[in-house]
């Protein structure tokens, strides 16, 4: 399992290199450099509480090419978000289908 740290928004473009050159690369750095003042804000109201962290753990039970994935998203807390990785991580690997975290919202897509 990683954690990642990248805005949903911008999860599709990852690893399309093809995107990140010319155009692409220079309208990401100016939304970089635009949204980079709100970072701070962001993490605070992250830490008091007021925004919460997203997990997300995804299977592909019948291959990449199989079948859509099963997607498992929940909602944390900023102090509970190392332990809620931990207890998904370890319900998961007990084959737990839709584990049930404490202190954590499930996210139905």
């Amino acid at each position: 399992m990683r954690r990642l740290v990248i805005p949903l928004a911008l999860r599709p473009a990852v690893g399309e290199t093809e995107r990140f050159s010319g155009p692409g690369l220079a309208s990401s750095v100016i939304a970089f450099v635009l949204a980079l003042p709100f970072l701070p804000v962001v993490l605070l109201l992250r830490h008091t509480g007021v925004l919460r962290w997203t997990i997300e753990a995804r299977a592909h039970p019948w291959g990449r090419r199989g079948g859509p994935p099963v997607v498992l998203r929940y909602a944390v807390p900023d102090d509970r978000l190392d332990a809620a990785l931990d207890e998904l991580m370890t319900a998961l690997a007990r084959g737990d289908g839709a584990p049930v975290l404490r202190d954590a919202e499930r996210l139905d897509e």
